[in-house]
């Protein structure tokens, strides 16, 4: 894979924690992983000591999470371009949660 030049290839991650809005459906496990799936970074949920990557849909219908629980949404890259997207993916996935 060719380096871009100017393209700094420094991993970095961010951590957002939220409460549910609702329960953790599996019809919103399924528009939860389509859009991470938008996105090249890592996303994981991680609950309590359980971290489920946030990209596969069997992971994330084993989550049985009621309304008002506290997430974390883990979020993962390797270089700048996946950095500035991290707040792209925020923004996209808030609509599932409410500020911790």
């Amino acid at each position: 894979m060719e380096v871009m030049e100017g393209l700094e290839q420094r991993p970095w991650e961010r951590r957002f924690d939220f409460i549910l809005k609702n329960d953790f459906t599996p019809r919103m496990a399924a528009q939860f992983v389509q859009l991470a799936n938008q996105f090249s970074c890592e996303i994981a949920i991680q609950e309590e000591h359980l971290s489920i990557n946030g990209k596969s849909v069997l992971g994330m219908l084993s989550l049985q999470l009621p309304a008002g629980k506290a997430v974390g949404v883990h979020i993962k890259g390797k270089n700048t371009v996946e950095a500035e997207e991290a707040d792209r993916v925020f923004l996209s996935l808030k609509k599932f949660f409410l500020a911790s």
